[in-house]
């Protein structure tokens, strides 16, 4: 919205009101077709969170999802056959 006011982000990488907004990207890539200049919002989402946690932590979710391997070893170890 600030950009839309003529606003500028001043926080840049760690702005919050930013990091809000691409919260309701689906990085679908169906912007990318519509836009006339061809802005790819899921490559900037993408970016931008990259950014954003790298001065702060990440979610639980992306934890556990990051450690998907070591969770997928721990279920087959402790898998029982019948």
């Amino acid at each position: 919205m600030q950009a839309l006011e003529g606003d500028v982000v001043t926080d840049g990488w760690q702005s919050e009101e930013v990091k809000e907004a691409l919260d309701l990207c689906l990085a679908c890539k169906g912007c990318k077709g519509d836009c006339p200049v061809n802005v790819d919002m899921a490559t900037f989402k993408s970016e931008f969170l990259s950014r954003y946690y790298e001065k702060k932590w990440r979610p639980r979710e992306a934890w556990a999802m990051g450690l998907i391997d070591v969770w997928a070893r721990i279920a087959s170890a402790s898998a029982t056959v019948h």
